[in-house]
């Protein structure tokens, strides 16, 4: 098992997915490489399919983890949830995106923490079941929503969302860059935008 010092495992270390009903673990390494504590499980629920993980963390080391929720045939969203530095939750489960919903669906997100210590939110994703983009969201530091996610940019195919896979990178300024890439049967192409920090 190996990775970066000072990162966190979002998943068990071997393992390159996660299988059905399988719940998310990680481990807080210091910069020696070593494990601080057990391995803990990172989202609260388990009854539906969880995958696709993201982390990023806070400058007192706390860490914000998304993942992608699914009861397959049915819907997939995104969820979230924000830990202290020590692996310790300090929040329940965060439903990003709508759950359950089989017209505004959600799908591969990232995350990462901004310069003023809040973080956004992007995954690929639907509204209406019609009008397919990339979404962001943005949160306060303990995990409060700070208004409704908006839209980073329309994708145009119908079954983008599928394999649209959206990424987010803070910027100096305070404001974040969303970029994403796709490769589907009639195209391919990678776009970026930038947003100022509200």
């Amino acid at each position: 098992c190996t990775a970066p010092a000072g990162r966190l495992v979002p998943q068990r270390c071997g393992l390159a997915d996660q299988l059905p009903g399988e719940p998310h673990v990680g481990m807080v390494l210091h910069k020696q490489i070593e494990c601080v504590g057990a391995e803990f499980r990172v989202n609260a629920a388990t009854a539906e399919t969880q995958g696709l993980p993201s982390v990023s963390a806070f400058a007192d080391g706390g860490f914000v983890v998304t993942w992608m929720d699914m009861r397959p045939g049915v819907a997939a969203w995104i969820e979230a949830r924000v830990f202290q530095a020590d692996g310790t939750p300090l929040t329940a489960d965060l439903s990003v995106s709508t759950p359950l919903s089989t017209a505004n669906e959600g799908y591969r997100a990232s995350v990462e923490v901004l310069d003023d210590n809040r973080f956004v939110v992007v995954w690929s994703g639907e509204t209406g079941g019609t009008s397919q983009a990339v979404h962001a969201r943005l949160y306060g530091r303990t995990g409060v929503a700070e208004g409704a996610h908006f839209v980073i940019d329309q994708t145009g195919n119908p079954n983008s969302i599928f394999w649209v896979t959206p990424r987010v990178a803070r910027l100096v300024d305070g404001g974040f860059a969303g970029v994403y890439g796709w490769d589907g049967l009639t195209e391919s192409r990678t776009r970026m935008r930038e947003r100022n920090d509200d």
